[in-house]
C-alpha cells in the first residue's frame, strides 16, 4: 500500500517562517480585512505557548496546506464573545481531503489545553462544515454588511483562560 506525504500541523511559534505564506493567505482569502503588511504583522505575533494568539499550519509533506487560527478578538460586533476559531483556510490544491476538520480539531485541542470553555467562530459560507464538527448556530450577526452564521463549540473546561 502507497501512502501520501505525511500531514501534520505545527505553530508559528515552532515555524515563524511560515508567517509569510500565512498572511499571504488571510490577505487571499479575506481581502477587505487588512493590508498584507498588516496581516503579516499580526500573524507574526501570534505565537502564544497555550491559548489565544496562535496560529496554526497544516503541512502536507514539507508543504504548507492550511491554516486556521486562535484568536481573541474576531467579529467586531460581538466583542464580548471570546476566544475564537478564525481564519480557517486551505489552498486549493489540498480541499477535500479532511484538512479543515483536522485544523478546526487542533484550534479545539490548544483551546481544551489552555482550559477555554467555548469557542466562538462566525462564517458565511461553511455553516454546514462547522455544524458536522459539533458546532452549533448561536444567531445571526452582520460582519462587513454581509450576513453571517455565529456558532459556537462548547469544549466542558470549567475554567476559562484570564487575560493577562
Amino acid at each position: 500500500m502507497t501512502t501520501g506525504p505525511a500531514v501534520r500541523i505545527v505553530t508559528l511559534a515552532e515555524r515563524p517562517d511560515l508567517a509569510t505564506v500565512v498572511a499571504a493567505w488571510q490577505t487571499l482569502a479575506f481581502p477587505d480585512e487588512e493590508t498584507a503588511a498588516a496581516a503579516l504583522a499580526r500573524v507574526s505575533s501570534q505565537v502564544a505557548a497555550v491559548g489565544p494568539e496562535q496560529v496554526f499550519v497544516l503541512l502536507v509533506g514539507k508543504e504548507p496546506a492550511g491554516t486556521a487560527s486562535l484568536v481573541h478578538k474576531d467579529l467586531p460586533a460581538r466583542p464580548d464573545l471570546t476566544p475564537w476559531l478564525a481564519s480557517v483556510y486551505v489552498a486549493p490544491p489540498h480541499r477535500g481531503r479532511g484538512y479543515a476538520a483536522s485544523l478546526v480539531a487542533a484550534v479545539e485541542a490548544a483551546a481544551r489545553t489552555a482550559a477555554i470553555p467555548t469557542l466562538w467562530l462566525f462564517t458565511a459560507s461553511e455553516k454546514r462544515l462547522y455544524a458536522r464538527l459539533g458546532w452549533i448556530e448561536a444567531g445571526r450577526e452582520v460582519d462587513a454588511g454581509v450576513c453571517v452564521t455565529l456558532m459556537r463549540r462548547d469544549l466542558g473546561n470549567a475554567e476559562p483562560l484570564r487575560s493577562a
